[in-house]
């Protein structure tokens, strides 16, 4: 096993993990977004600020993860799905996530110039990317460590849990037309 071997295991856990926070922020954020300035603001820093940092790692595990002599990944098979020789359906869910987080952060660049309902209703796309990275994982990430696994997977069902919380049957995100949200309308 090479360096970079480990090293691309490595920034995945690390960008799952990660974004897998970032997803649980989004849904805290859209949930208890409507408190105060300060934890309106303090919720949306810290997602931001979450969200570049697993960018970063999510490149450093594309990046090291092409470079690594002990699989081939070619560099295209990360933005053209089911194109790596190299566990292919699990690597093409990868660069699916990837195109749909490349949108998610494109139309967060241009956000302004969409329009709030148009951007909001684009970044659900994070949702598919975040549940599509996570597939992606537990199916090309057979040799990872336990521990660790455990403490992804446990981010990965409080993530889903929140979705599932965040948008019961039938009821939109913003259902409670503007009331303030409490521990009692989390059911």
């Amino acid at each position: 096993m090479s360096l970079t071997w480990l090293a691309s295991r490595a920034s995945g856990e690390v960008a799952l993990l990660l974004l897998s926070a970032v997803t649980v922020l989004g849904i805290l954020t859209a949930r208890y977004g409507s408190g105060t300035v300060w934890r309106r603001y303090t919720l949306s820093q810290v997602h931001r600020y979450l969200s570049v940092v697993a960018v970063v790692f999510l490149g450093l595990h594309i990046l090291v993860t092409v470079l690594d002599s002990y699989v081939t990944v070619p560099w295209w098979s990360a933005v053209l799905p089911f194109t790596s020789p190299y566990l292919t359906f699990a690597v093409g869910l990868g660069a699916v996530s990837v195109l749909l987080l490349l949108a998610v952060i494109l139309t967060s660049l241009i956000r302004v110039s969409l329009g709030y309902p148009v951007w909001k209703r684009l970044h659900y796309l994070a949702y598919g990317a975040w549940a599509i990275g996570s597939l992606h994982a537990v199916l090309a990430g057979t040799d990872q460590l336990l521990t660790f696994s455990l403490a992804a997977g446990g981010l990965v069902a409080v993530a889903a849990s929140l979705l599932l919380v965040q948008y019961p049957k039938g009821r939109s995100a913003h259902a409670h037309n503007g009331a303030a949200t409490t521990a009692a309308d989390i059911h």
